[in-house]
């Protein structure tokens, strides 16, 4: 094999195994039974994002102190908002094209901003907690 094929192949494999490591969920995530439980219960709070060219509504305010249940819906996304990352919970996953995905965030303090980002670090949302 000539060269510039093997250095391909290389760079191809390195920036693969790369891309798993940076999108996988990291340690501490609640699992996605605890979002059926926050959903359920009277005190809990939740708020529904739409990944498309973006993210849809780009603000928005939550209750301090309270767990939230965030829902991404995805349909017919094929950019860089179907790669999400929230870098505080250390949270990061590629959504499917089309379809719903649940991400349990515990109780945050007053005046705390979570942000949402693409995979390209271009597009952006933000929960503010009040």
């Amino acid at each position: 094999m000539k060269p510039a094929v093997i250095t391909s192949l290389v760079l191809g494999t390195v920036l693969a195994v790369g891309a798993v490591f940076y999108l996988a969920p990291g340690p501490g995530v609640p699992p996605a039974a605890t979002v059926a439980a926050t959903l359920a219960d009277p005190a809990g709070q939740f708020i529904e994002i739409t990944a498309k060219d973006g993210y849809t509504p780009a603000t928005t305010h939550a209750r301090a102190g309270v767990p939230l249940a965030l829902k991404i819906t995805t349909d017919g996304t094929l950019d860089c908002s179907s790669s999400l990352r929230i870098p505080a919970l250390g949270w990061a996953e590629h959504l499917a094209p089309t379809g719903t995905v649940a991400v349990p965030i515990p109780a945050q303090k007053a005046g705390t901003t979570l942000v949402g980002v693409c995979s390209m670090g271009m597009k952006s949302f933000k929960i503010i907690f009040d």
